[in-house]
């Protein structure tokens, strides 16, 4: 099988770097409109009108975890919109597609699935079972 580092290109050449720069200019102009493109007010009168029409505890219950689904896919989103300004970033830099643990370049193939990608498969691999680890209770 053949690894990530072993799939890295020495550098990205400027084709591929124009395609994933289009990539996160796209996903960018989509993350704005979504979370900017609907003002918080109706939101907020959303939310009022679940609880203005929640007949019981039930209700009040489905309404609390309505709006908190809703926090959290916009929190989730800025998040994400976050990590495509910090990998545009590191393409006007030109440091984009390096990863953050190893110092190796990360494939052209994993950053076409994942433009945002801060580790290289490897890395991330580690990076993942180190948390998996830090979550697992102890006795």
């Amino acid at each position: 099988m053949i690894t990530e580092k072993e799939n890295a290109m020495p550098e990205l050449i400027e084709q591929q770097l124009h395609s994933l720069d289009a990539t996160l200019r796209k996903r960018e102009s989509f993350l704005r409109e979504v979370i900017c493109g609907e003002p918080a007010v109706s939101a907020g009168e959303r939310r009022a009108e679940l609880y203005a029409n929640a007949g019981d505890e039930a209700d009040v219950a489905v309404a609390d975890l309505l709006s908190d689904v809703e926090n959290a896919i916009v929190i989730q989103q800025i998040a994400e919109l976050c990590d495509v300004e910090a990998a545009r970033a590191h393409l006007d830099e030109r440091t984009y597609g390096i990863c953050c643990d190893c110092g190796e370049n990360i494939g052209f193939l994993r950053l076409a699935a994942y433009p945002v990608a801060k580790r290289c498969a490897v890395c991330q691999t580690r990076y993942e079972q180190g948390r998996r680890r830090a979550r697992q209770p102890t006795l």
